[in-house]
């Protein structure tokens, strides 16, 4: 539950074992420094988790399994929805999300990019992520695109969904941290281009609500 609610990876989970609670500890900055990603994984697994439970935060090899098992689902989430969603949600036959060269054909909507020099990335700002792409950032438009749920892995040509591509080299977690710290301030600041984000998926999801 808490891989697929609340986040894909745990940064340096191995710290948190001797990791303290911090009372000034400000959302606001969650995603600002190591540290406070420490802090703030720390707040969340202390939210989510039972109180009777809380001991087990000490022990180094608590977070080694807890590391192990999240990854784990991770493995398994991507696969289920290649195999079985992943067809309707980008329009394409099941064979072209089967193998790796299948899924080249993506990957200049998951943001691969080669520069004049002849070197190649992923931006992290990649055109799936938008809804009606027009070849530029637009903040109106940003986590808009309904294909996004773990779109970029599911179209790309690495297997395993890990932190970092084995294959590609995009920088996963980093991507998503990226992308939560931008949606994390537009909450905390109210910024209505934000709100709009989670106004649209909210009608999406709860359309009776």
């Amino acid at each position: 539950k808490f891989t697929y609610m609340n986040m894909l990876w745990l940064r340096h989970p191995e710290q948190l074992a001797d990791l303290s609670l911090d009372m000034n500890y400000d959302p606001m900055r969650r995603y600002d420094s190591v540290d406070a990603k420490l802090q703030g994984q720390l707040q969340d697994l202390r939210d989510i988790i039972p109180r009777k439970f809380h001991k087990e935060f000490e022990n180094h090899m608590f977070w080694k399994e807890f590391k192990k098992q999240m990854q784990q689902q991770c493995s398994n989430g991507i696969s289920q929805i290649r195999l079985y969603a992943g067809p309707a949600i980008f329009d394409c036959k099941a064979s072209d999300l089967a193998t790796v060269t299948g899924r080249m054909r993506f990957k200049e909507e998951i943001g691969f990019v080669e520069e004049a020099d002849g070197t190649t990335r992923y931006k992290a700002l990649c055109p799936i992520l938008y809804k009606e792409y027009e070849g530029r950032h637009d903040k109106t438009k940003i986590f808009l695109n309904p294909a996004l749920f773990q779109a970029q892995h599911v179209l790309s040509a690495d297997n395993q969904l890990q932190p970092i591509g084995a294959s590609t080299n995009i920088p996963y977690q980093d991507d998503m941290e990226y992308y939560l710290k931008y949606l994390n301030k537009g909450l905390l600041t109210e910024d209505h281009h934000v709100l709009a984000i989670f106004q649209a998926w909210n009608d999406h999801f709860y359309p009776n609500s």
